[in-house]
Parts: C-alpha cells; sequence; structure tokens
C-alpha cells in the first residue's frame, strides 16, 4: 500500500514562498493542497505555476478546509505569530510548520510561537538555511575536528542586527554546538528610517556575547563595519573566514588556504525544506527547530534590552517586548528627519528639488491631501494618489528613493496634462510583482503600452535607488544601479505623445514612500 504524502499549504505567495513551494515540488513525500495571499495575482500565478490544487485569500480558511499536514509561513514577520498561533488552535493542527525567519517582531511573541508548538506537539523551525550551506557547514567540520584548536572567539558583521543579524547569532550557536548563552552587551542607534520586510531596524550596532565555556562573539552592525571576512572563527591554533560560497583556513605554522567546498549542493532554503520532512516523518528534531531559533531570537532582544538598561544583560532573557521599538514609541531614541539637500556637483548639473524634504512647495496633490511629507519622506497611503510638479517640462532626468510596503505599487508619470489628470502622460511602473514575469504592468514597463524589459522581482520593504533619464528619444529606468528598461519613445504605441507636459509620481495601491527626489531638465 503507498505511503500516504503530506499535504502541504504557503501561506504568502511572495519570493520566499517561492523558494518553500520550489523545494516541496522535489519532494516524492508531499502533495501540493493549496496556497493563500491577499493578493489575487499572486495567488493565481503562485498555484499554477507550482500545481497547487487550491488557492485561498484568507488563510484561516485554508487552515480550516484543507486538513494540511505541513505548513509554511512565508509572509513579513509582524504577521507570523499569529499564523502560527492560528495553526496551532486548529483541532487537527498541521503536524510540520516551516516559517520564514526572523521569528517576530518582540520577543514575547517568539515565545509565545515557540512555547504554543510545543504544547500542541508540532515541529516549528524557521528558515536559519546557512546551517545547511557548504562553506558554513565545511568550516563547522573543520572546527569540530580541531583544524583551529579549541573555539575562543567569534566575529561577524552585516547591515543589522535582525533581519540578517538573526543569521549570524544562529551561526554563533551553531558553531558553538547550540550552547545557551549566559549573557550580552550591547548598543544600537537609529540615525535613519531603516526598515527591511516592514520591521524597524537600527542602523547601527554592536553585540558582545559571552558563553558559559568562555567562548566570546562579536557582531558588527551598519554601514562602514565591514571587514575583509562576514565571519571569523578564532581558536587557540589558528582562525577560519567564512564567506558566502568560501571558507579559508589559517591554522598554527601555515599560510592562509582556501578550503574546497566539494560538489555544488542545491540550494540551503530546499535543504532546509526537505529535510524538514525527513525530520517529520522519521521523528528527528530539526537543526533549524524553534529552539534553536529561539536562543539566536533572544541574543538580538538582549542586544536591545543592554542598549535600553545601559548595562549587561544576563539570560534566559525575561522580556516580553521589542525595547527597540518601545524607545522609539517612548522618545528613547528619536530618528533624525532624512536630510534633503542637493550637492554642488549635482546642482552644477543642472538638479534641482522636486520635494524640498520638509513640505509640497511647488507641488499640486490631486485628490487633495493625498501625500504628506513626514520627516523627510514624501509618502501616501491612497490608491490613484497623484502628485506633480508645476513645470512644464520635456527631456529630464529623475532621481530618487523609492520604498515600496508589500504588493503595493506606483508610478512615474511624465509629459501628463494636469488638466486631464495622470492618464493623460505616460507612467513608468515600479511595482512589488515579485515573480511576475516582464509585462505591460510591472516594474520598468510604461503602463499599458510598452512592456518592460527585465523582470525585478519583489523590491518592497527597503529603500532602493532609483533614476529615470528621458533624453534622445528613449526613456530608461535604473534601480540599485541596474538598467531595467530602456523604451523607444519613436515606437509605435508611443510616437503619437506629447513630448512635454508635467512630471509626477503616483500612488496606485498600497504604502508608497519617496525621499531624495531630484529632477534636473535635459536638452
Amino acid at each position: 500500500m503507498a505511503e500516504k504524502k503530506l499535504r502541504v499549504g504557503v501561506i504568502g505567495c511572495g519570493g520566499r514562498g517561492w523558494a518553500h513551494a520550489s523545494a516541496y515540488m522535489r519532494s516524492d513525500k508531499v502533495v501540493l493542497a493549496a496556497c493563500a495571499d491577499v493578493f489575487k495575482p499572486a495567488r493565481d500565478f503562485f498555484k499554477t505555476k507550482f500545481g497547487f490544487k487550491k488557492c485561498y485569500a484568507d488563510y484561516r480558511d485554508m487552515l480550516l478546509r484543507e486538513h494540511l499536514d505541513v505548513v509554511s509561513v512565508c509572509v513579513w514577520p509582524h504577521l507570523h505569530c499569529q499564523a502560527v498561533l492560528d495553526c496551532a488552535s486548529l483541532h487537527h493542527p498541521p503536524r510540520l510548520i516551516n516559517s520564514e525567519k526572523p521569528m517576530a517582531p518582540t520577543f514575547g511573541e517568539a515565545v509565545r510561537m515557540h512555547e504554543a508548538c510545543v504544547h500542541r506537539d508540532i515541529m516549528l523551525t524557521f528558515c536559519h538555511q546557512r546551517r545547511f550551506g557548504a562553506s558554513w557547514s565545511t568550516a563547522k567540520k573543520l572546527l569540530d575536528s580541531g583544524a583551529i584548536g579549541t573555539l575562543q572567539r567569534m566575529e561577524m558583521n552585516t547591515s543589522n542586527m535582525f533581519d540578517w543579524g538573526t543569521h549570524w547569532f544562529d551561526m554563533m550557536h551553531f558553531f558553538n554546538n547550540d550552547l545557551q548563552a549566559s549573557w550580552v552587551m550591547g548598543q544600537i542607534g537609529c540615525a535613519a528610517d531603516n526598515k527591511i520586510f516592514g520591521a524597524t531596524m537600527e542602523t547601527a550596532g554592536i553585540a558582545y556575547v559571552k558563553w558559559p565555556n568562555d567562548v566570546t562573539g562579536l557582531l558588527t552592525t551598519g554601514q562602514g563595519n565591514a571587514t575583509p571576512y562576514e565571519i571569523r572563527l578564532m581558536g587557540s591554533a589558528g582562525m577560519i573566514d567564512v564567506y558566502h560560497g568560501k571558507c579559508r583556513i589559517f591554522a598554527e605554522g601555515q599560510k592562509w588556504t582556501d578550503v574546497p567546498l566539494g560538489e555544488q549542493r542545491p540550494d540551503d532554503t530546499y535543504l532546509h525544506i526537505l529535510d524538514s520532512i525527513e525530520c517529520l516523518l522519521n521523528k528527528r528534531q530539526s537543526i533549524l527547530c524553534s529552539e534553536n531559533a529561539l536562543r539566536a531570537t533572544s541574543l538580538i532582544f538582549a542586544t536591545y534590552e543592554s542598549s535600553r538598561r545601559r548595562e549587561r544583560v544576563f539570560l534566559p532573557l525575561e522580556i516580553d517586548d521589542s525595547p527597540l521599538l518601545s524607545m522609539l514609541a517612548n522618545g528613547d531614541i528619536v530618528i533624525p528627519d532624512w536630510p534633503t539637500y542637493i550637492s554642488a556637483q549635482d546642482e552644477e548639473d543642472g538638479f534641482r528639488f522636486f520635494f524640498n524634504g520638509k513640505n509640497l512647495r511647488g507641488l499640486t496633490c490631486a485628490p487633495q491631501r493625498s501625500w504628506r511629507s513626514r520627516a523627510g519622506i514624501l509618502c501616501s497611503d491612497k490608491t490613484e494618489a497623484w502628485i506633480y510638479l508645476d513645470k512644464d517640462l520635456g527631456n529630464f532626468e529623475l532621481r530618487f528613493d523609492i520604498r515600496l510596503g508589500s504588493r503595493s505599487e506606483a508610478g512615474v508619470i511624465f509629459w501628463a496634462d494636469p488638466r486631464k489628470g495622470p492618464k493623460s502622460g505616460l507612467e513608468i511602473v515600479i511595482a512589488d510583482d515579485p515573480q511576475a514575469p516582464p509585462g505591460l504592468a510591472t516594474t520598468g514597463a510604461i503602463r499599458g503600452l510598452s512592456p518592460a524589459t527585465k523582470g525585478i522581482g519583489g523590491i518592497a520593504s527597503s529603500w532602493r535607488a532609483a533614476k529615470i533619464v528621458c533624453q534622445d528619444g528613449k526613456v530608461t529606468l535604473s534601480i540599485a544601479g541596474q538598467d531595467l528598461s530602456t523604451h523607444d519613445l519613436a515606437a509605435p504605441a508611443l510616437a503619437g505623445h506629447a513630448r512635454h507636459g508635467a512630471l509626477g509620481l503616483v500612488a496606485r495601491r498600497g504604502d508608497v514612500e519617496f525621499r531624495s527626489v531630484f529632477y534636473a531638465p535635459r536638452g
């Protein structure tokens, strides 16, 4: 008799949902039963792409109707806790939940997820997938073999403590055999509005960690902290440096030597998902279990707590909130307004303020009050909200930073007639459309007229520097230094349009934010 296959459901059909679904597809032990996402185009495309039998707008309906054995939680961090608790509260809960990291925006939520799943005998994992990576596992084998003697100190650096730091804190525990740390001493600062996947991050931080076996760990975050290595392991007889895709060793009496990583492995997330299924079927604990994830998470929030108390924090941690979020809410940390200025060189090159960072002077909103200025940021959460410059422009260059909420959509409109509204102009689309194939309404397209030439996927959650140049009969969009699309304005679909008009921004859907918006007329 054939073994009954595990029924899999995925909550969240964005980029990380794709990574999980791609792994499940390769397993002969599961059936892709259902997926859920509030955004219809995403869930419909996801269902078709991976062959899910059903899709839902509300994941709770999916949980109630589908009797799932395995659920992947692939939404933004602030949604993790409720989704996991909803799974755990079912009369017949799933036996395995694979969640994305970080665990949750507060320590209390992280603890509640772990405890709820322990209570219901549910295997809960978090995707700290670096444990499966070739360079990291190679370093671990070298360390365990005594190649650098006894581990004494770990040094790591990355961009932030919450989204990326959760990986590195997990690596500290991985290399130190998942021993619970004794205490943390740390400090954080917030010099700018910095969010990733909706979660507020520090802009600079430092965490010093001590374990009962006298091993210490140092994590530094923020710009300007980079070192030649991502992780350095220091032992009594040498050092190991670890990077993505590279590992090297400095043994006592020798030179730095690159270590072969062996045959190319599948994607780390793929290994996490397939291993979790094997763990479930063989009643084996996953190395990405929530117990291990909670150890890493406790170091994040202990660092925040040390900054709040201005003293060393002993573990286990006994708080429920996020000290970072609490300090921001209480005014103990104040994020300064984003500085909006034009450099001398840019001024010489003809750049002027589109948005001055203080108010909407020189701009017109339609509808009125649909855009607002906040802390140096131009933002709107309205639908079909247009804001434009009270000038008639031909060729131009526009530079700006943009940050979109999940599944949000914006655009840059040029050559519009203000009397006729935004539809009278040409609009370059900028949207969070993860995994969507290039089309007439994806990032880089001129909406409805000329398709995007290159897909970028999801661009939500963090600030992205962008540039649009309209000159010499062409218009080009670049994001993060990458040219995404170039349109020939003499093409039949575009040739009949006026060659001058208003320049503006439009919020089509969700949360849309711009900052450092400058323009320059071009000949």
